[in-house]
């Protein structure tokens, strides 16, 4: 999938649930949605990162304080068509911290409340 990708020699790119050094052969740039990937004894993964050929600029790692932490990225980085801001997230799945990781969550629990923090951030910043 790695070759794949850069055969294609995009300008950004956005992964979920992935490594650190997926592209450090590729050069180029990446922002990340925080360390916290949810799990112990894994720090090189990450929920959410995102990859250009340029430098990334107003890069927030985090979402708000409601929001489960390292789902979220966003940053401005030029393309050929110019300065494009990109946002990258990692919606947690139906058993997010049910049965594995912290398992101190109900079904969609952790779902919900990404999607309800997510949905207040939007309405504040376009109030």
């Amino acid at each position: 999938m790695h070759e794949a990708l850069l055969t294609l020699q995009p300008e950004v790119i956005s992964l979920t649930e992935t490594h650190l050094d997926w592209f450090d052969s590729a050069g180029g740039y990446t922002v990340t949605g925080g360390h916290d990937w949810g799990y112990s004894g894994t720090t090189n993964r990450r929920k959410v990162l995102l990859w250009s050929r340029q430098p990334w600029t107003l890069v927030r790692s985090e979402g708000p304080p409601q929001m489960p932490p390292g789902r979220f990225v966003a940053g401005v980085t030029k393309t050929s068509i110019g300065e494009v801001q990109v946002c990258g997230v990692c919606i947690p799945w139906r058993n997010a911290h049910v049965r594995t990781g912290r398992r101190d969550m109900s079904p969609w629990e952790d779902h919900e409340a990404y999607l309800q923090a997510s949905t207040m951030a939007y309405v504040q910043q376009t109030s």
